[in-house]
C-alpha cells in the first residue's frame, strides 16, 4: 500500500508518499503537487526510512543497576510521580520537540504550567532560531518568517548569508536555482566554501567573527547610496558610520574587487531577496546578527528568509513551548484549565548552565546531549538530575536519563505540524510494527497519574487540534485537512540599532577557527540518519575538512586521526583534505555521537536569546599519535 504524510526532517515540512508492507516503510516517493516540495522531495525525505526502526524504544523503562530494564506504564509512571511532585516550579524543566506534532507540545506545555506550575518549557529552538524570534518579536511585532518559500522566485538578486540551503533545505534551494535559471542573480556570503556557494555568481568568503561587520558594510553603502528616510535612519547612520567599504574588508578578510561586485549588484536591486541560517542565530551577537540582516532587509524593502532547522520547530513554538509561551496563548486559557503560572521560566541553557536549583528535565525526543555546548560539563550534569526521556530513538540523552517512555515518530502518530513558511499541514498516521501509545496520551496519562483530570481529558488528536485553534493566534481559520497558512499580522518592520562589536573569544595561542555544519546526507543529531545505510555510504562518520596547506604545516596527512582541542576540550577525529577550504579554518559536522564536536564549545550565551555559540571557536590541532589511539 501507499500513503501520504509528512517528512520528518526539516523545516521545509514536505509531503512524501510511503511504500508500505508488512507495516514497514520499504520505500518513499515524491508527492508530484507538494506545494512545498514541488514533486522533488530531498535525499534525507527519500532515503531516510531506512534507518526508522533501528535503536527503537519499545517499552516503558527504569534504570535499575546502573542498566534500563523494561517496567510496566503504571511502575514508570509511579516512580515519575514520586520524584516530581516533591519539586518546586523551578526545580524542573520540560523540554519540547520540533520533531513532534502541535498536539504533542501543546500538551506538554499545558502540563508544564498546570500540573507543576511552572514556565520551564522550551525546546531545541533555543539552539537554533532563539535569536530570529527575539529579534522579528521586536522588528515586526512577530516570531515568524513573513514569506513563503515561493515568493524567492519574484527576485533579481538573491543574497545568501551564513547558510548552506542546498545541503540543509534542498526543497528551497531548488526554488533558488529555478529563480537564477531565469536571470536572478545569487549572492553567498559564509565562512566557507559550500556547496551552495558554488552555485553562486558571487561568492565572499570571510571571517566568522565579522559577519556584524559585513553586513554593518552593505548596510552603510545602501544608506549612502539612497536618500533613505524612516523613523531610526539617523541613529542607523551612526552605527554602522565607520564600515566604509576600505575598512570593512579589511576586518572581514574580503577581497575588495568581489566585494565590490557584490555590493553593486544589491545597490541596484529592485526586488532583492535575503537568506540566512544558523550561521548568523548561533553566536553569542546572534540575535544582533538578526537585527542587521532585518535593517538591510527594511532599507532595500527585501524580503527575508530565515531558514528553521527541524519540520515542527515553528510549531512548537507557535503552541507555546517557550518560557513566555504562555504570553502568547494567555487570552483563553481560563477556558481550559490551563494554568499561567507568574513566575518566569527559563530557556533549556539558561536551566542546564545556570540553574543551580535544577533536580529534573522532561526531555522529549531531541538529544541534548549532543546538541548542547560544552558537553563535559552537560554529561556531568545530566548524570545528577532526575531525566525522564519520552522518544522514539535511544541515544546520547537516553544514557542519562533514570526514565524512558516510549513514544512513536512524527508519521507514526495523526497530528500537524506547522513548517517554516507557518504552513499548519495534517500528519497522516502510517502503520507501523509497533504498538505504542500516542504521545499526546502518554502526557495526558501523567497529568491523570498526579490527580489532574479536568484539562487532560481529550478524546483523540483532534480535541486537542481543536483547542490550539480557539488558544493561539493566527489559528482560529485553520482546517487542519487544507493545508493553510497561519495568519501574520506583519507591523511592517522599524529599524532597530544593533551593536557592531567582534566576538572574539578564545586564548591567542589557539590558531585556527573551527565552525560546524550539517551535510547533505545527515539531519541534526542523526539518530535515523546515521541507521541509514544509502545516507552513510556520502558521510559515513565524522571528518575534519582542513585545506592542505594547513595540514602539511602540522604533518598531517589526509586520513590521519587528528586531534583537535580548544580551551574548553578535544576530540579525535579524520583529517580530510579539501583544498577549497579556507586557510586558517577548519570545519567538522556534529551529526555523530561518538565524535562530539560541541565538547569544544564553552557555554558562551547570546544574553537576549539565551542562544549559545554553536559554530565559531578556535582550537589547535596535531597529528594523533599512539597515545591517543
Amino acid at each position: 500500500m501507499e500513503k501520504i504524510s509528512s517528512c520528518v526532517f526539516c523545516g521545509c515540512g514536505c509531503k512524501l508518499n510511503y511504500v508500505i508492507e508488512d507495516n514497514h516503510i520499504v520505500g518513499v516517493k515524491p508527492v508530484l503537487d507538494d506545494p512545498c516540495s514541488k514533486g522533488k522531495p530531498c535525499v534525507k525525505g527519500l532515503l531516510g526510512y531506512e534507518g526508522m526502526y533501528t535503536k527503537r524504544i519499545l517499552s516503558p523503562m527504569l534504570r535499575k543497576g546502573g542498566k534500563l530494564r523494561e517496567v510496566s506504564w503504571d511502575e514508570a509512571y509511579d516512580l515519575i510521580k514520586e520524584k516530581l511532585s516533591k519539586l518546586k516550579s523551578n526545580e524542573l524543566c520540560f523540554l519540547g520537540s520540533g520533531e513532534l506534532n502541535n498536539e504533542f507540545n501543546y500538551v506538554l506545555g499545558k502540563l508544564a504550567r498546570t500540573v507543576f506550575n511552572t514556565n520551564n518549557v522550551d525546546s531545541t529552538a533555543r539552539l537554533c532560531h532563539a535569536a530570529t524570534v527575539f529579534a522579528f518579536e521586536k522588528i515586526y511585532g512577530i516570531n515568524k518568517m513573513l514569506y513563503q518559500m515561493d515568493d524567492i522566485l519574484d527576485s533579481d538578486v538573491i543574497l545568501i548569508i551564513g547558510s548552506n540551503p542546498a545541503s540543509n533545505y534542498p526543497v528551497f534551494f531548488n526554488r533558488i536555482i529555478e529563480a537564477k535559471n531565469k536571470g536572478t542573480k545569487l549572492i553567498v556570503i559564509d565562512v566557507e566554501d559550500s556547496i551552495t556557494a558554488n552555485q553562486a555568481d558571487i561568492s565572499l568568503v570571510l571571517r566568522g567573527e565579522a559577519l556584524i561587520c559585513f553586513i554593518s558594510g552593505l548596510i552603510k553603502a545602501v544608506i549612502d547610496y539612497n536618500k533613505i528616510k524612516l523613523d531610526g535612519i539617523e541613529e542607523l547612520k551612526e552605527v554602522v558610520s565607520k564600515f566604509d567599504s576600505e575598512h570593512m574588508c579589511e576586518m572581514c578578510g574580503v577581497c575588495p574587487e568581489k566585494y565590490s561586485s557584490a555590493l553593486e549588484s544589491i545597490l541596484h536591486a529592485k526586488k532583492l531577496s535575503i537568506c540566512y541560517g544558523m550561521g548568523l542565530t548561533q553566536h553569542i551577537n546572534g540575535v544582533q546578527n538578526v537585527f542587521a540582516v532585518s535593517n538591510l532587509a527594511l532599507l532595500k524593502k527585501a524580503k527575508l528568509f530565515p531558514m528553521r532547522g527541524k519540520v515542527n520547530i515553528q510549531g512548537v513554538g507557535d503552541v507555546g513551548v517557550e518560557p513566555k509561551g504562555s504570553n502568547l496563548i494567555k487570552e483563553k486559557l481560563n477556558l481550559f484549565n490551563y494554568n499561567s503560572p507568574k513566575d518566569d521560566g527559563k530557556t533549556l541553557a539558561e536551566n542546564v548552565f545556570r540553574n543551580n536549583n535544577l533536580k529534573a528535565m522532561v526531555i522529549c525526543e531531541c538529544n541534548p546531549a549532543v546538541s548542547l555546548p560544552d558537553l563535559n560539563f552537560v554529561h556531568k550534569r545530566f548524570e545528577d538530575l532526575f531525566i525522564v526521556y519520552i522518544g522514539s530513538h535511544f541515544c546520547k540523552t537516553t544514557e542519562f536519563a533514570k526514565v524512558v517512555l516510549p513514544i512513536g515518530l512524527l508519521i507514526e502518530e495523526e497530528g500537524t505540524i506547522t513548517n517554516a513558511e507557518g504552513r499548519v499541514r495534517k500528519v497522516n498516521r502510517l502503520p507501523s510494527p509497533y504498538s505504542l501509545k500516542e504521545g499526546w496520551k502518554i502526557i495526558c496519562e501523567l497529568a491523570n497519574h498526579f490527580g489532574i483530570r479536568e484539562g487532560f481529558d481529550y478524546n483523540n488528536w483532534l480535541d486537542i487540534f481543536n483547542e490550539i485553534k480557539q488558544v493561539v493566534k493566527g489559528y482560529s481559520k485553520i482546517n487542519s485537512e487544507e493545508d493553510m497558512l497561519v495568519e501574520k499580522e506583519n507591523s511592517g518592520g522599524k529599524l532597530m540599532p544593533f551593536d557592531t562589536f567582534i566576538v572574539e573569544k578564545g586564548s591567542p595561542k589557539y590558531k585556527w577557527t573551527l565552525t560546524t555544519a550539517r551535510q547533505l546526507t545527515q539531519f541534526c543529531t542523526g539518530e535515523i540518519t546515521t541507521q541509514c545505510k544509502s545516507l552513510l555510504k556520502n558521510s559515513p562518520k565524522a571528518f575534519c575538512e582542513i585545506n592542505p596547506e594547513d595540514a602539511k604545516e602540522v604533518g598531517i596527512l589526509n586520513g590521519d586521526n587528528i586531534i583537535v582541542s580548544s580551551e574548553n576540550g578535544k576530540i579525535m577525529v579524520e583529517a580530510k583534505f579539501d583544498p577549497k577550504q579556507p586557510k586558517g579554518v577548519v570545519n567538522i559536522p556534529f551529526h555523530f555521537d561518538d565524535t562530539l564536536v560541541n565538547v569544544l564549545f564553552p557555554h558562551y550565551l547570546d544574553e537576549l536569546s539565551m542562544t549559545p555559540n554553536l559554530k565559531i571557536i578556535k582550537v589547535n590541532i596535531k597529528k594523533a599519535t599512539s597515545k591517543h589511539l
